[in-house]
């Protein structure tokens, strides 16, 4: 039963259940007593019909009041425990009387007051009559000829509230019929209705990451299931490109490392297969030590990678931060490359722009693009950084005097681990560019790049600038 209330359909049949029950209830209530006020109403109007009937026959002759009794002898009204009663008293004198309450000791109004007419003296009791059956009771208090003069109307609500018993009789049987038949067809409507959500389900759960290719049909679906038919569609293929893009970092990665590890082989091989001078030994070493320290660069590389796309750059984390000195710290570090290769760097900076953002990361992607630039760079050429501002937008640009990156290569350079064929003789890993493009995206910035063969390329970073004081 708790598995049932759960899910979708129990809930389903539950809500249905309990507002068509509300509903049903609170409608029969409101008839009941509807119906109820109709009746008393209809009562008290033909009471008071009486009561100006009563006021009418009642007249002086003679200096004497007289009523005529044969205006109503024909009536219910003369008949014993008719049902119809009425009492005049006139001085405190039961004047007139139906046959049933001559006996002045018989009180027709002990019963409950139900109204009070202040205006014309009217009071409506609900009491018991001489034959103990429920009656409805009018009084008036008036002067007539100068005399005080009590009248009582009374009617018998016997037959009334037997037809509002069998009213609530029929309400207490149909009401609990019609709300167990209402429940049997939503929870069929439930399980019609949600018969698309079992398909879809069942559709989901054979998609593994086997067949991530297989798609969700979203023809023919409901308007509901349409939308997130697409959506699953769209999220299984970020998720297919995502696996796609790890398999080629694992095989890329795989495929980076096999060579380092190979040469190392080979030299401990070569070197150990028989004795040397100690100089071979050294250059040997040398050269294990050169290619050790690439592999722990493409490690470094991808560990980074690894934080940088599980979110380590949190936004909560970051902190105002002077381009500047970010810029100035990336060159110190690569001076002494620059200055190996004959790469003379230049840096301008227009005024001090601040942003928000994480100070070390930024560095990162500084260094990787300025390392980027000087390896790729020709003999004596330059890197010239300039640092400014446009529309609230913080921009540093590199520009290298390189050989440039053709335009079939321009939209693979920040994939990781790609090396253009010019550049796979050069040392380098393949994941500066793309560490420096999560960087920037990581901060809520953007890099463009503009490159012309034999010329040299133009990298500029974009981010959102801290709002000056």
């Amino acid at each position: 039963m708790k598995l049932f209330l759960k899910s979708i359909k129990g809930r389903l049949f539950l809500w249905i259940f309990i507002v068509v029950s509300l509903i049903l209830i609170t409608s029969g209530v409101l008839v009941y007593y509807e119906v109820k006020n109709v009746v008393v109403s209809s009562v008290d109007e033909v009471l008071h019909s009486d009561m100006q009937i009563f006021t009418g026959l009642l007249h002086v002759k003679r200096g004497k009041v007289e009523f005529e009794f044969s205006d109503i002898i024909s009536g219910d009204y003369t008949i014993p425990l008719s049902g119809h009663y009425y009492k005049i008293i006139i001085n405190n004198n039961v004047f007139a009387a139906s046959p049933s309450l001559v006996d002045n000791t018989y009180d027709i109004a002990s019963g409950r007051l139900e109204s009070f007419d202040q205006k014309n003296k009217i009071s409506i009791y609900a009491s018991k009559g001489p034959g103990n059956e429920p009656i409805r009771v009018m009084r008036q208090d008036l002067t007539m000829f100068g005399i005080p003069v009590t009248m009582f109307a009374a009617r018998s609500m016997a037959e009334s509230f037997s037809m509002l018993n069998r009213l609530m009789i029929f309400f207490i049987f149909s009401i609990p019929a019609t709300i167990i038949i209402i429940g049997i067809v939503s929870v069929l409507i439930a399980k019609r209705s949600l018969s698309p959500l079992d398909k879809f389900s069942s559709d989901i759960s054979n998609i593994t990451h086997r067949n991530l290719s297989n798609r969700i049909e979203t023809l023919g679906q409901s308007a509901e299931l349409q939308g997130l038919s697409e959506s699953f569609n769209q999220m299984l293929d970020r998720l297919e490109r995502a696996f796609e893009a790890e398999k080629r970092i694992v095989s890329d990665a795989s495929h980076e490392l096999k060579t380092p590890v190979a040469v190392i082989r080979s030299n401990c091989d070569v070197t150990l297969a028989k004795e040397r001078p100690a100089g071979e030994y050294i250059d040997a070493l040398q050269k294990i030590r050169n290619t050790s320290a690439h592999m722990g660069k493409i490690v470094t590389d991808m560990l980074l990678l690894a934080r940088l796309d599980s979110g380590s750059v949190a936004f909560a984390e970051f902190s105002p931060v002077k381009l500047s000195e970010c810029a100035n710290n990336a060159v110190a570090l690569v001076n002494v490359l620059a200055q190996d290769r004959g790469v003379e760097i230049n840096m301008s900076v227009d005024e001090e722009i601040w942003v928000n953002g994480n100070k070390e990361q930024l560095t990162e992607a500084f260094l990787n693009m300025l390392e980027n630039a000087v390896n790729y760079n020709k003999a004596n050429g330059s890197v010239d950084i300039h640092i400014t501002k446009a529309g609230g937008k913080a921009v540093l640009s590199f520009a290298d005097t390189g050989s440039g990156i053709s335009k079939a290569d321009l939209s693979r350079i920040f994939d990781r681990f790609f090396r253009s064929e010019e550049t796979r003789s050069k040392a380098g890993s393949g994941l500066g560019l793309s560490i420096a493009k999560t960087i920037i995206e990581a901060h809520s910035g953007e890099i463009k790049v503009k490159s012309q063969p034999g010329i040299g390329s133009i990298f500029t970073l974009i981010l959102p600038q801290l709002p000056e004081d």
